[in-house]
């Protein structure tokens, strides 16, 4: 054989094993190799070659504290405390003890239940309930809502407890009316529902009234 191919042998296979050594070679220290069933040796794919993505895994951002605070905000709860009340089981509760919210007539938010109290010499402007989806109102003592109370909705209950509570008079254009006037000139100048008379739906006592045309 010539001596020149026994030289080159060693050589090569110098050359060989450098070659696997280097493709085995991970600056991570990975072995990346796997044994092959013939006896050679597999490369496997270097780990920080880049694969399919899967979306699923991929972690996504929190969404911005603006979208999260998106929802609409509560209608009961932004009107009625812009007329002053507070908002309670879906209501609008406006609360006025004696001598109070005289500033000006009281006014029910529009579309919400509202339920409105009224002590001594409170409301004297009045109250506004004709926007509200119904009404309950309570004018308890003397000279309560003196200047009267209006109201609408599916229904409407009112109370004039109280010398000259509700004097100017009350209208109720609900669907259905609940009135008593009880005290001496309680709903002096007038008592109707709808316009009409309120009929049975009005009650009267200690020179109360219930009369469209006042007492």
């Amino acid at each position: 054989m010539d001596s020149g191919l026994h030289s080159s042998l060693p050589v090569r296979s110098l050359a060989l094993l450098l070659l696997v050594a280097a493709c085995r070679f991970d600056p991570n220290g990975v072995d990346r190799s796997a044994p092959h069933p013939d006896g050679g040796v597999t490369i496997l794919p270097d780990a920080t070659t880049p694969g399919p993505i899967d979306a699923a895994t991929v972690h996504q951002p929190d969404a911005p504290m603006s979208m999260i605070d998106a929802s609409p905000t509560d209608p009961c709860g932004t009107a009625c405390a812009a007329a002053g009340g507070v908002c309670t089981a879906g209501a609008c509760v406006i609360t006025c003890p004696a001598g109070t919210c005289n500033g000006g007539t009281v006014n029910c938010p529009p579309g919400i239940p509202c339920v409105v109290s009224c002590g001594d010499t409170a409301c004297a402007q009045g109250i506004d309930c004709t926007s509200a989806s119904s009404c309950d109102i309570q004018c308890s003592g003397t000279d309560a809502c003196i200047a009267g109370v209006t109201c609408a909705g599916t229904s409407c209950s009112i109370t004039c407890d109280g010398d000259s509570a509700c004097h100017d008079g009350v209208a109720c254009n609900a669907t259905s009316c609940t009135v008593s006037c009880i005290g001496d000139k309680a709903c002096k100048d007038s008592a109707c529902c709808g316009g009409g008379a309120c009929g049975s739906s009005c009650t009267h006592s200690s020179g109360g009234c219930c009369s469209c045309s006042g007492c």
